[in-house]
């Protein structure tokens, strides 16, 4: 006997899983060769593995905008996408998103003596 539930259950694991997978590296990529400058790898050092690379918001406080979004992963890319790509992004690799974070956290350090 045919049952309709089990056969969607089963593609799903078999095939949807895959293409799911696929459509959200393909999102990435895009969002990042176009914050990339047309190139996928980060603006700073030129690292190019997908892996390692992520999106930076230019003036600070990415977290705290998705989270204000409420969008996260690639759905955040999602978003981008359907905004038309809006500036005020870069694509970096996670070592220099570490970097750009340290130098900010210093920037914000007072001076004693002055």
């Amino acid at each position: 006997m045919y049952d309709e539930k089990e056969y969607h259950k089963r593609w799903y694991q078999e095939k949807g899983k895959a293409r799911e997978a696929k459509a959200r590296v393909d999102i990435k990529t895009e969002t990042l060769t176009h914050y990339g400058s047309g190139r996928l790898a980060c603006v700073m050092c030129g690292e190019s593995r997908l892996a390692c690379l992520s999106l930076d918001r230019i003036d600070g406080g990415g977290r705290f905008h998705r989270k204000e979004l409420n969008r996260y992963d690639y759905r955040f890319y999602i978003l981008l996408k359907r905004q038309g790509f809006p500036k005020g992004y870069q694509t970096l690799c996670m070592n220099c998103q570490f970097v750009k974070a340290a130098l900010d956290r210093v920037k914000e350090m007072p001076i004693d003596g002055v």
